[in-house]
């Protein structure tokens, strides 16, 4: 499986090591992210284990991590942000912890529709290039049950419609249109998953 992570950040270092994720309880935000409120008051906290999330795709990436900047495109009204994509090789020895076993351990709510792993060593991160993403709020809303659990009421997670496109800071590589999609510059949805 190919593993991609994205950031405000277009300077990542080669080889990066786990860390608690900026925005978890105790951890300071950095200026491309906020503390998503639910997280704060312990719904639905992450534990704060040092690691690296990736994701299969750039979609699920963004909705991964899309509770946490949702505010600048909900609030304050930013139509777009730019990411960088990196891909992600596990050093050998480093753990992988699947999407089954974080939802099953009540990890990460939401790992059953994003499909994020949990990398607990060491990597080596490759920049692919950098992509402007345009979430669509007027579309339906990506909804779960937390931890794939029928019990729990659904979440909302992300609008089901982005539209991921080249960045146009000259200053940033530009991403392989193979990761694009065949849709390059325009709209394109992901599933929302029905558990």
């Amino acid at each position: 499986m190919r593993f991609l992570h994205i950031s405000t950040d277009g300077s990542l270092p080669a080889v990066l090591s786990p860390r608690v994720p900026a925005g978890s309880p105790g951890v300071p935000v950095g200026a491309g992210a906020y503390q998503n409120p639910d997280k704060a008051a312990g719904k639905f906290s992450e534990p704060p284990v040092p690691r690296i999330c990736v994701g299969p795709d750039i979609e699920r990436c963004f909705a991964a991590i899309y509770p946490n900047f949702s505010r600048f495109f909900e609030e304050d009204g930013i139509v777009d942000m730019q990411f960088h994509v990196y891909e992600i090789k596990p050093y050998p020895n480093a753990a992988i912890v699947t999407p089954d076993e974080l939802v099953r351990d009540r990890r990460v709510m939401d790992a059953h529709v994003t499909q994020e792993h949990w990398i607990l060593g060491k990597v080596q991160s490759y920049y692919l290039g950098s992509v402007m993403i345009t979430p669509d709020l007027r579309s339906d809303y990506i909804t779960f049950h937390p931890y794939n659990d029928t019990k729990i009421a659904r979440l909302e997670l992300s609008p089901s419609v982005l539209k991921i496109g080249q960045s146009n800071d000259k200053s940033t590589k530009p991403l392989p249109r193979a990761l694009l999609g065949k849709r390059t510059d325009d709209s394109r949805s992901h599933q929302s998953v029905r558990s």
